[in-house]
């Protein structure tokens, strides 16, 4: 099982494309937060697993044992998720199993993160942070590989 669960659950409230105005808002990365906390039995006040809950919007949650808390929004920027995610990782014991879980915008961009638009070396499909940002794929993968031990899982 587990060790350590993140879980990267993005609304992007008030935000919009670019292109087209178009709203960039989600609802349903709300509920899928709620979910993912019952299912994995998080607690406010004391857990068997490490959780890093990156979110853009406050939940109303009562855990299992009752307690109801609001679960802040925190800095779910570009820069932020790099930072949780690397300290994560160089902080994970050699048996440190560590499931991870995204709710939020992705996309194939129509330019690499060097910027080019082919070649063998191209990574399109990118996440979106909660500050608008593109997360490549490579690089994203990059920072889940960061970690002391190589025996470190992540799923």
């Amino acid at each position: 099982s587990a060790t350590h669960i993140v879980i990267i659950s993005l609304s992007y409230p008030g935000m919009h494309r670019i292109e087209g105005d178009a709203s960039m808002e989600l609802n349903g990365t709300k509920y899928d937060l709620f979910l993912l906390l019952k299912h994995f039995d998080y607690r406010h006040n004391d857990n068997s697993v490490n959780f890093t809950i990156i979110n853009d919007f406050d939940l109303d949650f009562t855990d299992s044992t009752g307690v109801r808390k609001i679960i802040p929004k925190v800095d779910a920027g570009r820069d932020s998720i790099r930072t949780k995610i690397q300290r994560i990782m160089r902080t994970a014991e050699p048996t440190s199993k560590i499931a991870f879980f995204y709710g939020g915008h992705g996309e194939y961009a129509e330019v690499n993160m060097m910027g080019g638009t082919d070649g063998e070396e191209s990574d399109f499909q990118c996440i979106i942070a909660g500050d608008g940002r593109r997360i490549y794929g490579k690089e994203f993968r990059s920072w889940f590989c960061d970690a002391r031990y190589s025996s470190v899982a992540v799923t």
